[in-house]
Parts: structure tokens; C-alpha cells; sequence
């Protein structure tokens, strides 16, 4: 019961991320200028990256209210949807940002590459469950572990792409056409 709940959660709540953040780092990207008071939109591309950065710092806790839920499912789904609506919106704009800061005859080999690092991090929690059964790395009860390792995960990645935001270019080619709009 709660394998298929939690499936369909993650199918819907995970694509709907996907497609809403890409969406939302877009209209950042457009109105960068009215959040110039924050040092990490100096340019469009900075303030797509808040979103992911953002993203992450919201799943945390919903992570953790989910975990403490466990008793009430409905409302540990619930608070899992939610945190996959935080954590997924990564998804489009990272390949957006990719694509504008790769030149043109390099894109293939640079989606390539982030592929294949989205693979090997899905790989994440056999290494983690592996480390765990041969106490390894951790050791603890397994919910305080996996806990650590999921909040740890997503408060990185939100440090990332704010680092991201400090250090990405304007694509030359959309940035004249994203200042323009946002006068």
C-alpha cells in the first residue's frame, strides 16, 4: 500500500517539479533586476539558480515532518509530495543553466557528462545501504542515519547552487532579451 502511494507521489509530485521549477527559474530569470538587493542575482541566470537553492532548503524539513509522520500515512504522503515538489525543481533549470554556459559544439558532451553524474548519484543509497550493513561509515539507528544523509544531501545542494548563482555567466545569446523584458 504505501510502496504504490508513495510511487505515484513521486511520479506526479517529481514531474510536476520538474516542469514548475524550470517554469519558475524562467520568471526569476525575467525579473532579475527587481532582486538585485540579494548578492546572488547579479544576472538572469544567478536568479535561476536560486531556485533549486531554495528548492533544496524547503525538502529538508519536509523530509524530516514526513519521517516523524510515519504513524498517520496519509499525512506523511502528504508532507512527501511536498518535499518532491521542493526538491525535483532542479531538475529543468540545471539543464537549462548547463546549456547556456557550454558552447554550442560542446552541449552533447556536457549533457552527457551531467547524465552520467545523475546516475552515478543515483547510486547514492545502494552505497549508503551497503555502508550501513558493513558498518562502514555510520553507525546509529538507521532512521537518525538515513535521516542524516537525506537532509545532509539536500542542505549541499542547496549550497552548491548558490555557489552556482556567485559564479554563473550571463548566456550572451538570451541576455539581451531577458534585460530588455525586464524593464
Amino acid at each position: 500500500d504505501f510502496g504504490v502511494s508513495y510511487g505515484i507521489v513521486v511520479a506526479l509530485c517529481g514531474s510536476a517539479s520538474a516542469l514548475l521549477g524550470g517554469r519558475l527559474a524562467d520568471a526569476l530569470a525575467l525579473q532579475y533586476t527587481k532582486l538585485l538587493p540579494w548578492p546572488f542575482c547579479r544576472n538572469p541566470n544567478a536568479a535561476r539558480a536560486l531556485v533549486p537553492c531554495l528548492g533544496s532548503l524547503f525538502a529538508a524539513p519536509l523530509w524530516l515532518v514526513a519521517v516523524q509522520q510515519s504513524h498517520n500515512l496519509q499525512f506523511a504522503l502528504f508532507c512527501l509530495g511536498l518535499e518532491f515538489l521542493f526538491a525535483e525543481c532542479w531538475i529543468g533549470t540545471t539543464t537549462s543553466l548547463l546549456a547556456g554556459q557550454v558552447n554550442p559544439e560542446s552541449r552533447g558532451k556536457a549533457q552527457g557528462t551531467f547524465t552520467a553524474s545523475t546516475l552515478i548519484g543515483n547510486g547514492a543509497p545502494i552505497a549508503i545501504g551497503y555502508a550501513i550493513e558493513n558498518k562502514i561509515l555510520f553507525q546509529g539507528d538507521l532512521v537518525s542515519i538515513v535521516n542524516t544523509a537525506v537532509v545532509g544531501s539536500y542542505l549541499s545542494s542547496a549550497l552548491a547552487f548558490v555557489l552556482v548563482a556567485l559564479l554563473v555567466k550571463t548566456n550572451t545569446a538570451h541576455s539581451s532579451s531577458l534585460e530588455t523584458k525586464s524593464d
